[in-house]
């Protein structure tokens, strides 16, 4: 549920945790994967809050937002203001007119701080287990992502991210988690509606650790890479069906594990 607040001031009242913005406006909506989507950062934000979006200037906007995990909770240490909760900001600089020129010359770049609290782990949906930092201890997070997006031609976008989280854990120390994408895409290759999307990454991978260890190791052992293409078959103005593929690497950052390829088709009905 969203309410205007004069002419460039909007809030938000959100259930889901998923307002922010994804800052990949090409394949956000049409990646075949979590990861694809946004950065996994994006992920650490709770369910239930408000978000307030200001236009500074035109070419430039902020968001902040408060979201609880345990709202609905009476229980002591939970609620509105206490257990999971997160915080966030992010700024959107967006120096040319999407809709006068669309996906001509433009040009994306945002950023996005998120300060959050789990009562056992970091929850990024993505990545290694141990990136997870899943010790059942409560874990604070100071999270930092950038984000680009650049359209040469209105055929060709180029994006990509890069994430990281500090994860204190309490009475036992910190951890290190990176993650980073580059990402392509094609839109109206072969028709109008139609659109070829790559991304080539790294999930979510511990880097270090003071204090502690998980599964008697400081960081991930080895580097895995996020390998996915797919693409839009847009049938008519009411059928899409998209084939992707995901490989990857090293699964759980270990290259000890052998490689994992998933294939799938999507097909959305849009009445």
């Amino acid at each position: 549920m969203s309410s205007h607040i004069g002419d460039r001031a909007s809030l938000y009242i959100s259930t889901s945790g998923d307002d922010l913005s994804d800052f990949n406006p090409s394949l956000g909506d049409d990646a075949i994967s979590e990861f694809g989507a946004e950065n996994p950062i994006h992920s650490l934000v709770e369910d239930v809050g408000l978000q307030l979006n200001y236009e500074l200037i035109d070419e430039l906007s902020i968001s902040l937002g408060y979201f609880s995990g345990d709202a609905g909770n009476p229980e002591p240490g939970a609620g509105l203001f206490n257990g999971n909760q997160s915080a966030f900001v992010q700024l959107e600089f967006e120096p040319s007119d999407r809709e006068a020129s669309p996906q001509e010359n433009h040009f994306l770049l945002g950023l996005t701080y998120i300060h959050t609290y789990n009562d056992s782990s970091l929850e990024t949906e993505t990545g290694s287990f141990r990136s997870q930092i899943n010790l059942e201890r409560p874990v604070v997070g100071n999270s930092y992502g950038v984000s680009a997006s650049f359209a040469p031609n209105p055929r060709t976008v180029i994006g990509g991210w890069a994430g990281f989280t500090n994860a204190t854990v309490i009475d036992l120390g910190d951890a290190s988690v990176w993650n980073y994408a580059l990402t392509l895409a094609f839109p109206d290759l072969g028709q109008e509606g139609n659109l070829l999307g790559i991304v080539i990454g790294q999930e979510p991978r511990l880097t270090g650790t003071s204090g502690f260890r998980i599964d008697d190791r400081r960081s991930d052992p080895d580097t895995s890479l996020h390998i996915e293409i797919f693409y839009r078959d847009r049938l008519s103005d009411y059928i899409s069906v998209t084939p992707g593929l995901v490989w990857i690497t090293a699964p759980n950052h270990d290259n000890s594990n052998p490689d994992i390829l998933v294939f799938t088709v999507r097909t959305i009905f849009e009445f």
